[in-house]
């Protein structure tokens, strides 16, 4: 292949009527340069052939890359076409089965409710009927008894009234005992001369006795109507409570003594609770008629 050197190095010989040797020389140089820009040029394509068959090599196997990646990615695809499909089969049969399960239970649970509903229901209705028949019942017991309630609750007043009666009774005879105060003392004497009249060698009958009971007193008229005798204070007297002579002694009591006990006796009976457990007359004692209220001056005067 001529390069530009040989043509540059060219030699011609000479000969006669010949080329002008200037004009063939300043040739040469054009077609040197023009040369070797074709041979750079040549070579500057060269070098361009080269990396576009590098490039083309290198485009070839990336598109075989990518021709690989295409088929594993259409392969890929099919997998997953199929895979997504299966999944989707599973998916959907999964759903219908849990629908089912679901659907299942849901009326299982709506049966069980109504059941419950309807039970609870009857229960109520049970109820409703049971408390209306009780309300009914009760009412009709208090319908009933109302007369009886009535007459219980007239009889505690009735009753509230007569212990009201005892207590105002009781404190009306507590301040008449504290305006008495010489009423102790002729009891108390009464008292010893009864005791001293019952000694042995003493032969009276009950007559002086009682006589000489009073004997030393005089009776004030300043004194209150009643005073309170106990029992025991009757029973060391002249004469026995119950109008029975005291032991010891064999006289007859006078028949106006007897008069005057029967009376005693006749008044603490009236004061009795009687049958029906209410008292005949407002007492003037406690409960167990240990003392009775009678008039001061109609003992004093049997004690004549």
């Amino acid at each position: 292949m001529v390069t530009p050197n040989d043509i540059q190095n060219k030699v011609f010989s000479n000969a006669m009527r010949g080329y002008n040797k200037r004009e063939v020389d300043e040739f040469l140089d054009e077609i040197t340069i023009d040369f070797q820009k074709q041979l750079d040029e040549n070579a500057k394509m060269a070098a361009e052939i080269k990396q576009l068959n590098a490039q083309i090599e290198e485009s070839k196997k990336t598109q075989q890359s990518v021709a690989n990646t295409l088929e594993q990615a259409k392969r890929l695809m099919s997998d997953i076409s199929e895979s997504a499909e299966k999944r989707a089969e599973v998916i959907i049969k999964n759903a219908r089965l849990d629908a089912q399960t679901i659907t299942r239970n849901a009326k299982d649970s709506v049966e069980s409710l109504t059941r419950e509903a309807e039970l609870l229901q009857r229960k109520i209705s049970t109820f409703k009927a049971d408390f209306r028949d009780f309300m009914q019942k009760e009412q009709q017991k208090v319908e009933d008894n109302v007369d009886d309630l009535f007459s219980d609750l007239e009889g505690e007043l009735n009753h509230s009234g007569v212990v009201s009666g005892q207590i105002n009774s009781l404190d009306s005879l507590e301040r008449e005992l504290k305006d008495l105060p010489d009423a102790e003392d002729i009891l108390a004497k009464a008292e010893q001369k009864a005791l001293e009249s019952e000694k042995p060698e003493e032969d009276m009958d009950r007559t002086k006795v009682m006589n000489r009971a009073r004997e030393p007193e005089e009776i004030p008229e300043d004194l209150s109507r009643t005073i309170v005798m106990d029992r025991s204070t009757l029973s060391h007297t002249d004469f026995d409570f119950r109008g029975e002579e005291p032991a010891g002694r064999r006289e007859e009591p006078a028949s106006e003594e007897e008069d005057f006990l029967k009376k005693i006796d006749e008044e603490v009976e009236t004061y009795r609770p009687s049958q029906t457990g209410a008292p005949r007359k407002e007492p003037a004692f406690d409960d167990k008629a240990k003392t009775i209220v009678v008039d001061e001056k109609e003992i004093l005067s049997r004690l004549k």
